[in-house]
This record gives structure tokens, sequence and C-alpha cells, in this order.
């Protein structure tokens, strides 16, 4: 007895040990995301990850309802999409250029395109870009989108959109058909929560390549125990859709949106 006794004692130390081991690792490889970084320990990769490829950035397919051919290729967005903020340069992600790529193999138009989607108003982005929260935010889950290409961007074959006699692109009828597609994307665009009613936005806006969408935090604000939050946007045909996990959106102890 005394023999097998101590015999599994050791045995017992040695696995509390390794599970402290595993756990502290774990611990350290947490506290290695860029976003739980000091301001002043982050880099340029660090920062671009933040903006880009985080709980609050991410890329998302664009549907464009009449399939990949439509398109010609997957968008590229760089820079800020908020050029107020200050900050235009840089590996932020985000609006003012957008390139066209191939797709796999090299040629267009054979994958489906992506956008960057961008919570803009949560405080690890708002820092990542080292700006306060504008005014026009407050009181709003602002997002922003870039690469979600709005119908009939392009000048229409022989007609449509045109000014006097004779034909021609008409730019001021084209920017006021866009408007008016985003003034009805408010019916369809959507944050959506199991069991509540869905967040319908108040405003959206083109800021250069970017879409900005503004949905009030209202009565039923997005919670932590809500778990996850959609976000739909349709305008005309072209859809976006994509979910977002709250519980990995939580920072410093609170969820930030």
């Amino acid at each position: 007895m005394r023999t097998a006794m101590s015999t599994f004692l050791p045995t017992s130390r040695r696995a509390f040990v390794q599970l402290g081991v595993f756990a502290l690792a774990g611990s350290r490889l947490r506290a290695a995301d860029p976003w739980d970084k000091k301001a002043e320990e982050r880099n340029e990769k660090d920062i671009e990850r933040i903006m880009t490829k985080s709980p609050w950035a991410k890329k998302a397919p664009v549907d464009s309802g009449r399939g990949v051919a439509a398109f010609s290729g997957p968008a590229t967005p760089k820079g800020d999409p908020l050029p107020s903020a200050g900050n235009t340069k840089g590996p932020q992600g985000g609006g003012g250029q957008m390139e066209d790529g191939p797709g796999p193999g090299g040629g267009g138009g054979t994958s489906q395109p992506e956008a960057l989607v961008r919570w803009e108003s949560a405080l690890p982005i708002l820092v990542a870009q080292k700006r306060q929260l504008p005014e026009a935010f407050k009181g709003h889950y602002a997002i922003s989108i870039t690469g979600f290409r709005l119908a009939g961007g392009a000048p229409p074959p022989g007609g449509g959109a045109t000014g006097k006699q004779g034909g021609g692109f008409n730019p001021e009828a084209m920017r006021a058909a866009q408007q008016s597609a985003l003034e009805k994307a408010k019916e369809t665009t959507k944050l959506e929560r199991k069991g509540k009613d869905p967040i319908h936005p108040s405003i959206i806006s083109q800021n250069g390549l970017s879409l900005v969408l503004l949905f009030p935090h209202g009565t039923q604000p997005i919670e932590l125990e809500d778990k996850e939050v959609t976000l739909t946007l349709q305008v005309g045909l072209p859809l976006l859709k994509t979910k977002f996990n709250l519980k990995e959106m939580a920072f410093q102890g609170k969820l930030e949106l």
C-alpha cells in the first residue's frame, strides 16, 4: 500500500505541474495577440492584423447576385476608410484605394469577391488608429465595409444614365441612383441576434471606396450574452453576410463594438 501511494503522489504532482505549464503557455499565447499588447509595443504588422484580421475586422464574401463572372476579381482594400482620422497611409486596411486582382490561377472572373468589414467604433480599432471616437459615432455601432461594389458603378453600354441629347454617361445621375439605392438598403441591412429584434442602420454613407454604416444602440444594445451577431448588407443585388463572435470581441473585460 505504501509503495502504491508513494508512486501515485509523484505522478499526480507531475500531472498538476504539467497542467500548470499548459495553462501558462495558453495564457502567454493569448497575450501574444496584438490587441492585448501595449500601444507602444506594437509594430506595423500588429496594427495591420488589428485592422484587417482580428475579432473586430475581417474579410467577408460578397454575392453579386449575378454570379462571380460579373466581377473582374477580388478587391484588395488599402489605407484608411475614414480619411478624417488623419491616418491615410500604411497597412491598416480600408478605403482610399482598391485594386482588382486576378482569381485563382491568374485568371480574372473566377473567384468570389471579398469586402473588409470593420467595427470602426470599437476601442481596439480606435486605439490602433490613435484617435478618439468621432462625435458622429456616439450612440452608434459604426461599421465600415471596403470592397463592396455598388451595382451600376460603370457607365451603362449604349445609354442608360445619359446626359443631354446624343447620349453619354451622366455621373450626377449615377450618384443620385446610388444614393437612392443606399437609402433603400436601410431596410435590407441589419444586425441580428437570436431572440431579439434586428437593428437597422440609421445612416449608410459612402466615404471614398468604403461604405460606413451607423447602427443606433437603441433600447436593445448588443450584449455579451447574445453570443453572436450577424451583419447583413444588401444594396440592390449585391449581398454581404457575416457573423461575429461576441466573446472574442471582449477587450479589457468589456464588450467592445
